[in-house]
Order: structure tokens, then C-alpha cells, then sequence
């Protein structure tokens, strides 16, 4: 397990604070639409790399390292817990131990938590739609 790295926050002030409520389509789409603007502002954040590239640092023998270690887009960390076509033939695969990593540093790291958000969206929203 991945040791908890300090506590950042990186969801705006002005932005409100998530409400338990029965959501339309409307509000889905301005959701959607407002996570979407978020991540295209996020993931090229200097901010943002530098907190990722640090991970790289924090654990430089995990598969997270070798992806974060030259960043230039948080996006590459998304499509780095994409499957690949690689069975992995019983061996851990570097997509679920990235993801895996990014799971156990959400506690304590919200950017970790913003991306594995990122990396569930798209199944997120095909359940909404069912």
C-alpha cells in the first residue's frame, strides 16, 4: 500500500459543495459539462503536474513513477489505467496498479481522487443513462 501524501485541494472555492439530490437531464448535462471544463483546465495545470510528477519521487519503483516522471498532461495518467490489449498472463498489470495506486492516494490526495473520477466518468455516465 501506497503511504497517504499530504492533503491538496483542488476543486475551486467558488465552486458549490456536492448535494445529495435527484438530478434531471439538465442537471447531468451542466455536471457533465462543468467536469468537463474542469479536467480540460486541471489537467494541464502546473500545479496539478507538479503534484503528480511528485508521486513520481514518493515511489519511484512503482509503475505510477514511470508514468508521471515526465508528465506534461494528467490525461496520460488517465490512459495509463486504460486496459491494454496485454493479457498480463497472471503478472500484475501496470494499468490496475496505476489505478490502484490512484485509489489509495485519494484519501489523502485529491488530485489522485479528481483523476480516478476521470477514469470511471465514462462508465458513470453509460449507467445514468440506462
Amino acid at each position: 500500500m501506497l503511504a497517504p501524501m499530504s492533503t491538496t485541494t483542488w476543486i475551486p472555492s467558488h465552486h458549490p459543495k456536492p448535494q445529495a439530490f435527484a438530478a434531471s437531464s439538465t442537471e447531468h448535462s451542466d455536471l457533465l459539462s462543468r467536469l468537463d471544463a474542469e479536467w480540460t483546465h486541471l489537467r494541464t495545470s502546473r500545479r496539478a503536474l507538479r503534484t503528480a510528477r511528485g508521486w513520481a519521487q514518493a515511489y519511484p519503483d512503482h509503475p505510477l513513477a514511470t508514468v508521471v516522471a515526465e508528465l506534461g498532461d494528467l490525461d496520460e495518467i488517465r490512459q495509463a489505467t486504460q486496459r491494454s490489449s496485454d493479457s498480463g498472463g497472471g503478472r500484475e498489470r501496470s494499468d490496475d496498479a496505476i489505478l490502484l495506486a490512484l485509489v489509495e492516494l485519494a484519501p489523502s490526495d485529491e488530485l489522485a481522487g479528481r483523476i480516478v473520477l476521470q477514469h470511471l466518468l465514462p462508465a458513470l455516465i453509460v449507467q445514468a443513462k440506462r
